[in-house]
């Protein structure tokens, strides 16, 4: 993931950014917006609703809150933008890492870094503080991390078209694993929660592990095959206590959104494509993407 002063611009056109830094401006203005909602400022909306509530206040303080399960906010778009500015951010990181160093000095670069931030999401989690089982091993900075080391990865060996087919590849068979591949039905059933009442089982829904009614392509909320995989193969604490919204199976999206930084970043980095076009095409591109996702 690029530091601030490693998302410089290649082009030598001047309008728009410091010369001093050649600092591409864009990046840095999205980046601080992104961070502007994650430091806390939904809080500023939630207090001017409550001073003053009005349909306006009140449409955007639900805005500014996730949405429980189904649909998606405003607020549900501020993570994966981040994700989707640390793949812009690679472009020119890790382009410039390659060019001075070769590929190898780039891998070091990443591994370095995501192990740094995966222990960092661990620390967070109070990986320090409480004793295992009771740590979380996946969190919002694990993702990052993953995403960054996979997508890092995947720009240093692959060529634009192949990372459009991995990327492609990532949700499309994230999308048909969801749908077609079967699983147990760990719902609790009365007969099963008797059962393991009177055996003393810890967690409820043990039993149901095992069960031999296989369903598939559900995404209720806890009954889908990414939160079951959590479930069975996730160790350590789970943030909704059986699951976790930053999974294994769901980091596959996560990837593929920060393929989608790099595609912006490549764009950006192109001088042979005049300012303005770069600026309506990522414009209906966004907009596009974020109907297509509602939809």
């Amino acid at each position: 993931m690029a530091m601030p002063n490693e998302t410089k611009s290649t082009t030598s056109k001047p309008a728009g950014k410091i010369e001093s830094s050649r600092r591409l401006i864009s990046v840095d203005a999205l980046r601080g917006f992104d961070m502007f909602w994650i430091i806390g400022a939904d809080s500023l909306v939630y207090a001017l609703n409550q001073m003053s509530r009005t349909k306006p206040t009140e449409f955007l303080a639900n805005q500014l809150d996730h949405a429980d399960w189904e649909g998606f906010r405003f607020y549900d778009l501020i993570f994966p933008l981040f994700v989707f500015i640390v793949g812009v951010s690679l472009v020119f990181s890790l382009g410039k890492t390659i060019a001075r160093t070769g590929r190898s000095g780039a891998v070091k670069r990443i591994i370095r870094r995501s192990l740094l931030l995966f222990a960092l999401g661990i620390f967070y989690s109070g990986g320090l503080s409480h004793r295992w089982p009771d740590i979380r091993l996946l969190g919002v900075l694990n993702r990052i991390a993953l995403a960054y080391f996979f997508t890092g990865l995947f720009f240093c060996f692959c060529q634009p078209r192949t990372l459009a087919a991995i990327c492609a590849g990532l949700l499309i068979g994230y999308w048909a694993l969801m749908t077609f591949i079967p699983f147990p039905d760990v719902r609790p059933t009365p007969q099963t929660q008797a059962i393991e009442k009177e055996s003393g089982f810890t967690k409820p829904g043990q039993l149901n592990m095992a069960s031999t009614n296989l369903i598939r392509g559900t995404f209720i909320k806890g009954v889908n095959l990414a939160n079951y995989l959590d479930q069975k193969y996730l160790p350590g604490r789970k943030y909704d206590g059986t699951w976790d919204p930053e999974g294994i199976l769901s980091t596959l999206p996560a990837i593929a959104t920060c393929l989608l930084g790099v595609f912006a970043g490549i764009l950006l980095q192109n001088q042979t494509v005049d300012d303005r076009r770069k600026a309506v095409f990522l414009l209906s591109f966004g907009v596009a993407s974020v109907a297509l996702g509602w939809l």
